[in-house]
């Protein structure tokens, strides 16, 4: 009897412990439930942000190579248009090159070739420039390039184009006579206090493919050039809208 007493205890005691110990396991493994979901949570977020981030990036590097590309695009178009629209100016004067105005001069200095600098002059004769829009004109001459004891004789052709700012750009090209061979020659013009009388200075030089540093002063002068087609009239109206493209502000 005391044994059956004593093992009704002892299950009593036990049923007890079991719902004491219950709360105490559901709290703990909810804990643990959202300690997981809240880890879990932080990853994917992380993850999220890491993933945007990167996304961000290739994005802006991808939009930086595309405005490289559009602005080199750009610029080839650009410098075709121009090309082509010097070509058609040149077919232009071809057809329409009626000079009303003829010049000379010489300029001297120095060609460095080689990083050598040596004495140079630059002759110019039976030059021909005629108007071909605001401030510009198409000129023709024939010439002889002398550095030190070696000389020879050229026929050029080009354009003067009056500056912003006063002065003009002469740029000329053609080739060495009897020889077929291209040059060419950039520089500037300016006016002086005499009538006519240009200052006249080439800096550049092209040559078989190279391209040399010129310093060269002179002068050019011009005078009217009367023709069949050109009246006095317009050769010395001419003149005077030369020299306004010299002194162009």
């Amino acid at each position: 009897m005391q044994k059956n007493r004593n093992t009704k205890l002892l299950t009593a005691f036990s049923l007890l412990f079991v719902l004491a110990m219950s709360p105490l396991a559901v709290a703990s493994a909810q804990t643990s439930n959202t300690v997981s979901t809240d880890a879990s949570s932080s990853a994917n977020v992380t993850a999220s942000g890491s993933s945007s981030t990167s996304s961000s990036t290739e994005d802006s590097k991808k939009d930086k190579v595309k405005d490289r590309l559009e602005k080199i695009r750009a610029d080839i178009a650009e410098k075709a248009k121009k090309r082509l629209e010097e070509k058609r100016d040149l077919r232009h004067d071809k057809r329409d090159f009626r000079p009303t105005i003829a010049f000379s001069g010489e300029t001297s200095g120095w060609a460095v070739i080689d990083g050598k600098a040596y004495k140079s002059t630059i002759t110019l004769r039976d030059g021909k420039a005629a108007k071909i829009g605001e401030h510009q004109w198409r000129v023709a001459v024939n010439g002889t390039i002398s550095i030190e004891d070696e000389s020879f004789d050229v026929h050029l052709k080009g354009k003067v184009q009056g500056k912003r700012h006063g002065g003009a750009i002469v740029l000329l090209h053609g080739t060495i006579i009897n020889e077929e061979r291209k040059i060419a020659l950039g520089g500037y013009v300016a006016l002086t206090n005499v009538d006519n009388t240009f200052a006249l200075a080439f800096t550049k030089a092209g040559f078989k493919g190279e391209r040399y540093d010129f310093f060269q002063v002179g002068h050019v002068t011009t005078s009217q050039l009367t023709t069949a087609d050109v009246s006095s009239q317009q050769s010395r109206d001419d003149m005077v809208s030369f020299r306004a493209t010299i002194s162009v502000e």
